[in-house]
């Protein structure tokens, strides 16, 4: 019955060990995504400014090109952050099942 209890116990602080975990990769990963995005739009804005300053217009094939490079770049950085932070949750989900699996050296 001790044991039961124990070993109760024990998954309890693993499950809650594993939220804090959670929660801790999710908000830097929004962070991750905010500064990306925020990049993003930086990048962009140089390349309106310097498109004006060389008397080139917003609507040229190249100008737009650029843009939307830059928007495809943002994308794809952000989807690295999604599947990174699946790939960190996945982890923890592992190691957790790990740490409460009957018999694990410890």
């Amino acid at each position: 019955m001790a044991q039961a209890k124990s070993a109760k116990a024990q998954t309890k602080a693993i499950r809650q060990q594993q939220a804090v975990v959670a929660e801790e990769n999710r908000r830097a990963a929004s962070g991750e995504l905010f500064d990306q995005m925020r990049a993003t739009r930086r990048e962009q804005a140089r390349i309106r400014v310097a498109s004006g300053e060389a008397g080139l217009s917003l609507q040229s094939g190249t100008i737009e090109n650029l843009l939307m490079d830059s928007a495809m770049q943002g994308q794809l950085q952000g989807s690295r952050t999604m599947a990174n932070l699946e790939s960190r949750q996945a982890a923890t989900t592992a190691e957790a099942a790990s740490c409460s699996s009957p018999g694990r050296i410890q």
